[in-house]
């Protein structure tokens, strides 16, 4: 929103939605980059044992609410979860909603702040 607003003072206080949501998602973009790169550090320098934890406490969870589940069930699950846990999707899906929650601010900010240029003066 911040980048919205500094284009909008420099821009003679004139802004469309169009060149918000531009703004808006090319800034989400860079912060899911600079997020995304964050993560790989994190996961492959400081603690590498963090998706395993994170793997054990969800099945852990799974385990504590349903106790009525089978093991077919239960393999399927963490199946699941190993799938869902696993760096590259963790990473897309980061990237998808930092460009969504982007996408989103940039359209209501835009909305509000926008003003159009009077094209008779």
């Amino acid at each position: 929103m911040a980048g919205i607003i500094f284009f909008k003072k420099n821009n003679n206080s004139f802004i469309s939605l169009k060149e918000a949501l531009k703004i808006g998602i090319g800034i989400s973009v860079i912060g899911g980059l600079i997020a995304i790169l964050w993560k790989i550090l994190l996961i492959k320098v400081i603690d590498p044992e963090i998706i395993q934890e994170l793997e054990k406490i969800q099945i852990k969870q799974y385990v504590e609410e349903s106790s009525d589940f089978t093991d077919e069930n239960m393999n399927s699950i963490i199946k699941t979860i190993k799938k869902f846990t696993s760096p590259p999707i963790m990473i897309l899906f980061a990237l998808i909603e930092d460009l969504f929650l982007g996408f989103l601010i940039s359209l209501i900010g835009g909305l509000i702040i926008q003003k159009k240029k009077d094209p008779f003066q």
